[in-house]
């Protein structure tokens, strides 16, 4: 297995809640990702098995890592939790273009985008084509906006709202909501688990190394094995897991041999020598 990590600064650094009046700030964040590939075997690999039955250990793995490195933790600065049908709702309540020109225009297009679910900015584009001709102005640089010439009109609407701008399409959808108004600002994610202690969070760290992660390695809910280790004690099960580890280090032995012989004789072959 392989794993990296990427540092991800949000372009908006900050968006504004347009019910409230009030300044969201977005946050850099770290990914972790894990590619689902045994680079020895080459087949599919799934380190992380059922992923709600061990939120648990991957929530102290990351906890543990914020420690380490002085990090915020999510738990301290928990998300938006916004769904669709919420959005469509409020985008139905609320005249976002109160003023200026082309105000009923500008209102259908951001109930097209909610209601349509346009995710991306050349999605946005493509909807524009359906109703009349498209332009980019100031294509490339930051003050990009998009114009649109209405089939049957003589003027280009530009569209320089944040809710027409690619900086828009790239948010997650919690913070388009905000852009849009949405007003649940008070609204925490649903399932939020309770912060632990750092000693609970090395707890659940150690537990995944020892015991878990192999389980999630190693066993097979249909295989008779599987039962046994489940009924068995607790000295039974950690023998049960230190065969399968034996097993699977001999395989990755035997399958590292074969790959470096293959690779001598390419060598060979190719007159680089032994």
């Amino acid at each position: 297995m392989n794993v990296y990590s990427e540092l991800q600064r949000p372009r908006t650094k900050k968006v504004l809640n347009k019910t409230t009046g009030e300044w969201h700030e977005r946050l850099d964040h770290i990914h972790y990702v894990i590619p689902q590939k045994n680079l020895v075997t080459g087949k599919k690999e799934n380190p992380v098995g059922y992923f709600e039955h061990n939120i648990e250990f991957f929530e102290a793995i990351q906890e543990l890592a914020n420690i380490k490195f002085g990090l915020a933790s999510p738990k301290d600065n928990a998300r938006i939790d916004i769904s669709h049908s919420d959005i469509v709702a409020r985008v139905k309540e609320v005249d976002t273009f109160r003023k200026g020109a082309f105000k009923d225009l500008k209102s259908e297009l951001v109930n097209d985008i909610v209601v349509k679910e346009i995710q991306d900015y050349e999605s946005f584009q493509e909807h524009l084509r359906g109703i009349g001709t498209v332009k980019v102005v100031n294509a490339g640089k930051e003050n990009e906006y998009l114009g649109v010439k209405v089939f049957g009109k003589d003027k280009f609407i530009n569209l320089r709202e944040p809710e027409f701008r690619r900086e828009f399409f790239e948010l997650p959808e919690s913070d388009r909501a905000l852009i849009l108004g949405e007003g649940h600002q008070e609204k925490k994610s649903s399932g939020q688990r309770p912060k632990r202690t750092e000693a609970e969070y090395e707890a659940s760290v150690q537990d995944w190394v020892d015991r878990r992660s192999k389980e999630v390695r190693y066993l097979n809910s249909g295989s008779p094995t599987y039962k046994k280790y489940f009924a068995g004690t607790k000295e039974e099960k950690a023998e049960i897991l230190a065969y399968y580890e034996r097993a699977a280090q001999a395989k990755r032995n035997k399958l590292e041999k074969q790959h470096d012989d293959k690779y001598r004789e390419n060598g060979r072959a190719g007159g680089l020598g032994a």
